[in-house]
């Protein structure tokens, strides 16, 4: 994580969008100790590339869910949109980095255009799925991290176990 000072905007959206990393890293496998407050930004390959884009994708999904976000990151049917998405914490550089080698990997085995970006709204569908699923755990954890300011992998797992 890295521990710089940031201009919060809106607390309730900020403490949404840190509380959707958080879960996502949680589901996604990190280091228990691993932990965020606030005021720090996430970074991301802290969980191992494979986890990056979804735990990038989960914060401003989880600010946009509780109607506090500014931006929409999708549009349509549930198609991604990644130059929508919130760049606060450089979550739309982690996406599209990933959408890209994907893309990429899938012209070098013969895609066309079309299906070589066709796998993103599918991912997106499967993403918005798992978040909603999670929603109770983040809300929580949205809580907590306004009231102390801190919070653990650990205790996002203890929660999501309970659920």
């Amino acid at each position: 994580m890295n521990s710089t000072h940031i201009n919060l905007g809106s607390f309730t959206g900020w403490s949404y969008h840190q509380a959707g990393h958080l879960v996502a890293a949680a589901l996604r496998g990190a280091d228990p100790a691993t932990r965020i407050r606030l005021d720090q930004l996430m970074e991301p390959g802290y969980c191992g590339e494979a986890g990056a884009p979804f735990i990038a994708f989960a914060g401003p999904w989880a600010e946009r869910a509780c109607g506090a976000a500014d931006v929409e990151i999708v549009h349509g049917d549930d198609a991604f949109d990644p130059a929508a998405l919130s760049a606060r914490c450089g979550d739309r550089d982690v996406v599209d980095e990933a959408s890209s080698q994907v893309a990429t990997l899938l012209r070098h085995v013969g895609a066309d255009e079309d299906r070589a970006w066709g796998w993103l709204p599918g991912v997106t569908a499967a993403w918005n799925g798992e978040l909603a699923q999670a929603w109770p755990a983040i809300e929580w954890a949205a809580g907590q991290l306004r009231a102390d300011l801190e919070l653990s992998v650990a205790q996002v797992r203890s929660r999501l176990a309970a659920a």
